[in-house]
């Protein structure tokens, strides 16, 4: 459950409390967290009082939220306790700049350099460059010849591809095999080639549907929704792609694979 989702911190304070192991009991414990009265904190969830800040911060502490979140919190309860609408607009302000900030997948990317330009205009222009740059981490594709055949191009592209991968150092060559290295370049939101790398990844998937493998994944919907449930979608795909890279981290280098998601305003 991600506070991220929530407009209303009673309502998150509910589900959360819910969600709790164990169950019975957490009202107390999250009362002495947040240092009041168990019968206030109850008046709080009845929607009949309001945490102070002081008490929004314990329970954050006590849940052992992010920076993120915590901050995220406490706004959602300043927002809540403001007296006036100038105040309120103040602090929604406030809540829609840190989800912008936390939407922007470059600033959750951590350790990982901006290509220049002259090079990114290189490397995104086609799929073989990022396909061979993750392809070597794995080590039945360390060659020119087995990267060749998997990717199904001919042996002088990949050649190609391996040269401008080592100049930029995110590629060596070791006793005839080529290895990928921990030099890590990210593409900012506002680059030009984002639109590049996403078409490139986008017509790969529509080539692969064709080829209709049972155990590959394509899904496309377009539906008609109320507008606050696109921040739900967009704060739950965010959280799948934090989880994916907790997962793809630390796992064997063995497969070759694209995962890619969409959410937009037709």
């Amino acid at each position: 459950m991600s506070i991220f989702e929530h407009i209303d911190y009673m309502k998150f304070l509910k589900e959360k409390l819910k969600s709790s192991l164990p169950r019975r009991g957490q009202k107390k414990v999250a009362a002495e967290a947040a240092r009041c009265q168990p019968s206030y904190f109850s008046l709080v969830l009845k929607g009949q009082a309001h945490l102070t800040i002081e008490q929004a911060e314990g329970l954050c502490r006590y849940w052992r939220m992010s920076a993120d979140e915590t901050d995220f919190f406490v706004l959602l309860v300043s927002h809540a306790r403001a007296g006036t609408s100038e105040l309120k607009t103040y602090f929604k302000k406030k809540l829609k700049n840190l989800k912008e900030a936390r939407e922007n997948l470059s600033q959750r990317i951590q350790n990982a350099e901006v290509m220049p330009e002259i090079d990114a205009a290189i490397y995104y222009s086609n799929w073989l460059y990022l396909a061979v740059h993750i392809a070597i981490s794995i080590s039945s594709f360390q060659t020119e010849r087995a990267l060749a055949d998997r990717l199904q191009v001919s042996a002088e592209a990949v050649n190609q591809v391996l040269n401008f991968l080592q100049r930029l150092g995110l590629a060596e060559q070791k006793d005839g095999a080529w290895r990928s290295t921990q030099k890590e370049f990210h593409l900012p939101k506002d680059s030009a080639f984002v639109s590049l790398h996403h078409g490139n990844w986008r017509r790969r998937a529509v080539d692969n549907a064709l080829l209709r493998v049972p155990d590959d994944l394509h899904y496309t919907g377009v539906s008609s929704i109320a507008k606050r449930d696109i921040d739900v979608l967009r704060t739950k795909i965010l959280a799948l792609i934090d989880e994916s890279r907790k997962i793809i981290g630390p796992s064997p280098e063995e497969e070759l694979i694209c995962f890619s998601v969409d959410l937009f305003v037709i």
